[in-house]
């Protein structure tokens, strides 16, 4: 009995050693999980773009730092793979979050995607160069060996001066040689399964990593060629590839809105081109509205990542589906588009980009710079801004004027205003003698709005409310100046104008009778108007500032001459 226990549980042991050698050769034979890394500005379409790399319509927002990922079939293999997709959030404030997605152990299964969107192609330089330094900078921070960096830098260069194009053979003897890599795996597992029997034989030497495709290791057969001159010339050690999105904008607001010519495009291309060799990355233009180039862009990563077979050539023809592998290009290829912009340019390698590409009128800075000098409180001080100011997530900060400068040149303002001549319905009235008379206070509100277009030449702009204040003013001081046109053409009337005026004078007369009888009723004596040049005329004219005060006039009752 006892010996029967035992064959039974030797018979367990044995398959649960065969089954974890399978499964530890399976999963040694396959290369180690990717990653991909996008960086990009805020509305630059990093989401869009992955969503339609998965074959969704659309990927939820996130803050921050995202991560999705994206299947990968390869029909030589049993088992899906699949590569991760870290997106980093467009405002450079996150770039503290770039420790959780590229790391010292994934630092070379990490290929790096620079984002940016052809909608606003003025900024396209500027933006991926702070994107690019600000990933170089992380990398000497995190501390690496030198010696693994200066082999993931030697195999990038391998990769780029042994650059081949492809064709049909190249791609038939790809997949026969991706089919024999999947066949000899099929076979380690099974002499992994048949020597799991032998505990003399090394698990080691059953089970060989593939080769990682991102850092090839080098051929002691092939001779090294030297990088053309002027490309490559800053490697940081990861695969990059630059990826213009929303190229669907060049055939439409570019063009037809904003006048941009073929040669504007070509100038925006040599120079993206410039910047792809000199940091050793790809490019690829791509719309996701137009389904563009996303297919391409899929096989080209898996290609990088997984070394599946990518049976695309170069292509520079079209201006929105421009497709340049990492090692095709050189400064040469690149120079014959001097030929399409010699209308905008004698000397394309020379001219400044903003000198062709201009910001248009009434469009912001666009590109959040990151490691200004002025550090923003409560952010640990990593100084993010904006134009290389120290205000971070707005505009340029504007500095406020001193209190005491701004009421100085308000009182001047003023004291201008008031030294000047009034005029409209605050001046002079005719047949009112010397003051405002009846228009004075339409002349002071009148002022008011005066006074608000003083302290908006005075400062430059107008204060919070003035532009409304100014227009009841006018609108009072206009209703003053009707009231005051009616009075003075009371006033200006003679005494014989009409049969009907002197009616009225007479009844007015009577309603006077006498003295007695105003001071019996204990009442005050009745007004008569008269005009100024008839109170002359009696000899009793009116003083200066009696005349200022009012032009109506109180006076007793009329003597005998008067009536």
């Amino acid at each position: 009995m006892e010996n029967a226990f035992s064959d039974e549980d030797d018979g367990k042991h044995l398959w649960s050693r065969i089954l974890e050698e399978v499964r530890s050769n399976a999963t040694q034979s396959q290369p180690a999980p990717k990653s991909l890394l996008m960086l990009g500005d805020v509305s630059s379409g990093k989401s869009s773009l992955v969503a339609r790399l998965k074959g969704e319509e659309v990927l939820g927002k996130g803050h921050g730092l995202e991560y999705h990922y994206l299947d990968v079939t390869d029909s030589g293999r049993e088992a899906e793979s699949r590569l991760g997709v870290w997106i980093l959030d467009g405002d450079p404030f996150h770039q503290n979050l770039l420790r959780f997605a590229l790391t010292k152990a994934n630092f070379s299964d990490t290929l790096v995607l620079l984002v940016g969107s052809a909608d606003a192609p003025w900024a396209l330089i500027e933006s991926l160069q702070q994107w690019i330094d600000i990933l170089s900078r992380y990398v000497d921070r995190l501390g690496l060996d030198a010696d693994e960096l200066r082999e993931a830098r030697d195999s990038l260069t391998r990769q780029f001066v042994d650059y081949v194009e492809p064709d049909a053979d190249a791609t038939a003897a790809a997949a026969a040689a991706q089919q024999a890599a999947a066949a000899a795996a099929a076979a380690a597992a099974a002499a992994a399964a048949s020597s799991a029997t032998n505990p003399s034989a090394s698990a080691a030497s059953l089970a060989r990593r593939a080769p990682n495709p991102l850092h090839p290791p080098a051929d002691p057969d092939k001779v090294a060629l030297p990088l053309p001159e002027g490309s490559f010339t800053c490697n940081l050690g990861l695969p990059i590839v630059v990826v213009i999105t929303k190229t669907d904008t060049m055939a439409g607001v570019l063009e037809k809105e904003m006048d941009y010519k073929e040669e504007h495009f070509d100038f925006l291309q040599y120079h993206l081109r410039c910047f792809c060799l000199k940091y050793g990355a790809a490019l690829v233009y791509t719309s996701v509205r137009e389904d563009k180039n996303c297919a391409l862009l899929r096989s080209y990563l898996l290609h990088r990542a997984y070394g599946l077979p990518c049976p695309h050539a170069a292509y520079v023809v079209e201006r929105d589906c421009v497709f340049v592998p990492a090692g095709w290009d050189s400064h040469a290829k690149a120079y014959l588009l001097a030929a399409s912009t010699g209308s905008l340019t004698n000397d394309l390698s020379n001219t400044p980009f903003s000198d062709v590409i201009t910001r248009p009128a009434g469009f912001a800075a666009g590109v959040r710079r990151a490691g200004a000098s002025g550090s923003t409180p409560g952010r640990g001080g990593s100084g993010v801004g904006v134009g290389g100011g120290g205000a971070a997530g707005g505009g340029d900060a504007e500095q406020a004027e001193d209190e005491q400068v701004f009421l100085s040149r308000l009182q001047s303002a003023l004291l201008k205003q008031s030294a000047a001549p009034a005029g409209g319905a605050g001046g002079p009235l005719p047949g009112v003698g010397g003051g405002a008379g009846v228009g004075a206070p339409g002349a002071s509100r009148a002022s008011v709005g005066g006074a608000g277009k003083a302290v908006g030449a005075a400062t430059g702009r107008l204060p919070p409310g003035a532009a409304g204040q100014g227009a009841s003013a006018a609108a009072m001081g206009a209703n003053d100046g009707v009231l005051a046109n009616f009075f003075n053409s009371l006033l200006s009337k003679r005494s014989g104008g009409s049969p009907g005026q002197q009616q009225q004078q007479q009844q007015t007369s009577q309603a006077g009778a006498s003295p007695a009888a105003a001071s019996a009723g204990g009442g005050s004596a009745p007004a008569k108007i008269q005009p100024k040049s008839q109170q002359q005329q009696d000899g009793s004219p009116a003083a200066d500032g009696e005349a200022a005060e009012s032009p109506v006039k109180r006076v007793g009752p009329p003597t005998p001459a008067q009536s």
